[in-house]
């Protein structure tokens, strides 16, 4: 059996796939990074498990937000000659880079629950850090 006769082949079956691996990333992302920044503590997981309904919610609408572009940037990098298994690499890893960059942002906005401009002073170093957590994350779960 195909790697790709596993994967959502229609509209229901998509949307489920998404909620279910979004929520899985979510779950794993945040409190990682969280620790990182802040230190592994009770407090710092329960103001996590706060945050988490609407930093969801703010994953999926920035992955429904990053469909067109990744879509894009596959086509642009594989070929119809590249293997099944080179064109998913190369959609999953556009998709933790631009989940990653939108997420620092968003991500950060929503677990604090107010708008900020302080995460643009350290966007160039949460960055780096939130994509390799990310990548590690997804790497686990895809």
């Amino acid at each position: 059996m195909k790697f790709y006769n596993n994967f959502p082949r229609n509209m229901k079956e998509t949307l489920l796939y998404t909620l279910v691996v979004s929520m899985l990333a979510v779950c794993t992302i945040t409190p990682a990074v969280n620790f990182c920044i802040q230190g592994i503590s009770w407090p710092v997981f329960l103001g996590v498990l706060r945050s988490l309904p609407l930093v969801w919610l703010v994953a999926v609408i920035v992955l429904a937000a990053t469909r067109y572009p990744v879509t894009h940037l596959k086509k642009r990098l594989t070929g119809d000659h590249d293997s099944y298994t080179a064109q998913i690499t190369v959609n999953i890893v556009s998709n933790v880079i631009f989940m990653s960059m939108i997420m620092t942002i968003a991500g950060t906005w929503a677990g604090q629950g107010y708008i900020s401009t302080e995460i643009f002073h350290h966007y160039l170093s949460f960055w780096p850090r939130n994509f390799g957590i990310a990548f590690a994350m997804q790497s686990l779960i895809a």
